[in-house]
């Protein structure tokens, strides 16, 4: 009888809440749905490119990774709070909207880690996720580069700081850091000597903490 059926299911985990719609649709309609901002009538040209099918490639084998690894985590589906579920889908959604496959790598391992951080709450997942939504592989690169230092645009070498020169690439990423909240000015500004220094914010401390290898 469907009684007895029913009374053996067992309910959804968090993990297959996560990876359950995007294993049982097709990748090319995952990306179409998380491609909001793309009008249909592209779609279709969009998705015939050779980079495209890259693209596809790139997120099947990251998608299939995470679940079986996340799958194989201890207690996992018992024991991720919901601001690490929130993060941790927003990954995921961020893997399906960049080609980038280095950026890809980063943001698989930060959902591979998500579910350690304890201390984690509804704030810190919005604007982890926020950060790493808006960041660029070359800026990622140099706050991951930079971090423990300070940072000063100037073409003069100041000891014990990142010179940077502003007009540089790396001036322009250090910018768009700045820009995402990850880099700020130093506690001495406007003081005697104060030389225009810039320094990690805790959103920078937070965002490394989650990338970085242990």
């Amino acid at each position: 009888m469907n009684g007895g059926r029913i009374k053996n299911m067992k309910p959804s985990s968090k993990t297959e809440k996560i990876f359950g719609s995007l294993m049982a649709a097709s990748v090319t309609t995952a990306i179409a749905a998380a491609s909001g901002g793309v009008p249909a009538a592209l779609l279709p040209v969009l998705m015939s490119t050779l980079a495209s099918g890259r693209h596809k490639a790139r997120i099947e084998e990251a998608i299939n990774e995470l679940a079986e690894r996340l799958s194989n985590i201890e207690n996992f589906a018992e024991s991720l709070t919901d601001a690490q579920y929130k993060l941790t889908c927003e990954l995921v959604r961020e893997i399906f909207n960049t080609p980038d496959e280095e950026k890809i790598n980063f943001l698989k391992n930060a959902a591979l880690k998500t579910h350690s951080i304890e201390t984690l709450n509804m704030h810190d997942a919005t604007v982890l996720s926020r950060a790493l939504n808006a960041i660029s592989i070359r800026e990622l690169t140099l706050l991951l580069e930079c971090y423990g230092s300070g940072i000063l645009f100037s073409r003069h070498q100041y000891k014990g700081f990142y010179n940077i020169d502003k007009f540089s690439l790396d001036g322009e990423c250090a910018v768009g850091l700045i820009n995402l909240g990850l880099l700020s000015r130093s506690s001495g500004e406007g003081s005697a000597g104060d030389i225009g220094a810039y320094s990690f914010t805790q959103l920078a401390d937070k965002l490394v903490k989650l990338l970085a290898d242990e």
